[in-house]
């Protein structure tokens, strides 16, 4: 697959990730994001995406990332050029509401991971300042979920607690384990 299909389903992962989504709100004064603010956000460089996924070191970052992003995204025919463009001749995923949820906390955890570090590198690159505010990152993980309260709200109406943030967080663990034990 070309490089630069690649970075186009990477770019779109990151940019619907709770991380950036956090970092956009801190960076924006409204509701309208100029290129400029956007140049500006902290998105991943297309290199790390060929380096080898942490927690699945059998496949690149990219290769874990795309099947998630192309079930997220090709859920209707007039998508099948972006579809057949990360290398799929499949129909459309059917659109079911539990199992988005669960890629989209899957990515979520993942971008977690590279942005902030296993507990590891927490503990040997975080400043003394940051730690003293957040002594995990998963404790920064947690800060920044609880920085969306219309998704807390409407996860406690439905389901009686912030289900989001309980299954991102245990993802998360997850996949800092899986990183441990390599």
């Amino acid at each position: 697959m070309p490089q630069k299909r690649v970075h186009v389903f990477a770019l779109l992962s990151i940019l619907n990730c709770f991380l950036l989504d956090y970092c956009a709100r801190n960076k924006l004064g409204g509701t309208h994001l100029a290129d400029f603010l956007l140049k500006q956000l902290p998105v991943l460089p297309p290199s790390v995406f060929e380096e080898p996924c942490p927690w699945a070191l059998t496949e690149s970052l990219a290769d874990w990332i795309r099947p998630r992003v192309l079930e997220l995204t090709y859920t209707a025919w007039d998508l099948q050029p972006f579809a057949r463009d990360l290398g799929y001749d499949g129909p459309p995923f059917r659109w079911d509401d539990e199992r988005r949820f669960q890629l989209r906390c899957e990515l979520d955890a993942a971008f977690f991971i590279l942005y902030l570090g296993t507990p590891d590198e927490w503990e040997r690159e975080a400043t003394p300042e940051l730690k003293a505010l957040f002594p995990a990152p998963r404790d920064a993980v947690g800060y920044i979920l609880d920085q969306f309260p219309i998704v807390r709200r409407k996860d406690e109406e439905r389901y009686g607690t912030y289900r989001t943030r309980e299954v991102l967080l245990g993802m998360y663990d997850a996949m800092c384990k899986d990183i441990v034990k390599r």
